[in-house]
């Protein structure tokens, strides 16, 4: 196995851990603006009495809210990540690879059969001993905010289930 298709495995790597804590983020964040609305829509929909036409306006404000979160959230920074992208977030944390990382996502892409590529793999292959992609974005990184999605998830579940009052009505 030559130095670049070495090196295309650390991006598979690489890209793997970003999606994992873009999606741990987007998890998160989805959790907390859905109890958050929950909670805010519940007090609106007290004030109104539970009226027919608010509770449905709630709805679709809760459902709207969610649908958009998700896409700019999770969707478009998941379509966003790319090699480049992966190159350029790896460059930020870690620069001993003085720009070889990058050159070689740009270069393979337009040239993949350019010589140049494989001495510059070689090169930033003896960084990427240092430089793992857990490093970047971390376990526990990601464990806490699945962690924050999770109980922002149970805490919704009380509410519906449990809940005191009209919360628990409302939810």
């Amino acid at each position: 196995m030559n130095a670049l298709d070495r090196l295309n495995e650390y991006f598979e790597r690489l890209e793997r851990r970003l999606r994992l804590g873009q999606l741990s983020r987007g998890a998160a964040l989805l959790g907390a603006a859905a109890l958050a609305l929950t909670l805010v829509l519940v007090v609106v929909l007290n004030w109104r009495a539970f009226s027919p036409a608010s509770v449905t306006g709630a709805r679709i404000v809760l459902f709207a809210a969610l649908a958009l979160i998700a896409v700019f959230a999770v969707v478009l920074p998941l379509r966003r990540l790319n090699r480049i992208g992966a190159a350029r977030r790896a460059e930020q944390a870690f620069p001993e690879f003085e720009q070889r990382l990058l050159t070689v996502a740009e270069r393979s892409r337009h040239a993949p059969a350019d010589p140049f590529l494989e001495l510059v793999a070689d090169e930033a292959l003896r960084v990427t001993q240092t430089a793992e992609p857990g490093r970047i974005v971390t376990r526990g990184r990601i464990a806490g905010l699945l962690s924050a999605a999770g109980a922002a998830l149970i805490t919704l579940i009380w509410l519906g289930v449990a809940g005191p009052g009209y919360l628990g009505y409302g939810t």
